[in-house]
């Protein structure tokens, strides 16, 4: 769908990350990340996440995060609160919303699938 005003970015990330149990089915973590995103040019640079995660149920996680984002002369300061669901031991879906303001406001909804191992 097409909104009046509204553009459209592309974005990934490929990182490295460490977890630590801080309480019976919850984690906080960390990641640093090559990101990369598209407009009208693509722009690269890294990504450091601090976050929390929580299992609500099985095959469900709950996820709170604040990532600080530099890509070229461009920087991000984003919140994100999202839902993992796992299909295998290996592989889950994940949905979420996130909040930046930095270089520019953007606000966005995720979707994605995600490999564990």
């Amino acid at each position: 769908l097409s909104h009046s005003g509204a553009t459209s970015i592309e974005s990934s990330k490929l990182g490295l990350g460490y977890r630590m149990g801080i309480a019976a089915n919850t984690d906080a973590f960390t990641s640093v990340a090559y990101s990369s995103m598209t407009q009208s040019s693509t722009t690269t640079g890294y990504a450091v996440t601090l976050g929390v995660r929580s299992k609500i149920a099985d095959p469900v996680d709950v996820i709170g995060t604040y990532t600080y984002t530099s890509l070229s002369s461009n920087y991000f300061n984003s919140l994100n609160v999202g839902v993992n669901y796992k299909f295998t031991d290996m592989f889950y879906a994940t949905a979420g919303y996130t909040s930046s303001t930095g270089t520019a406001s953007i606000t966005q909804y995720n979707l994605g699938i995600g490999v564990k191992f």
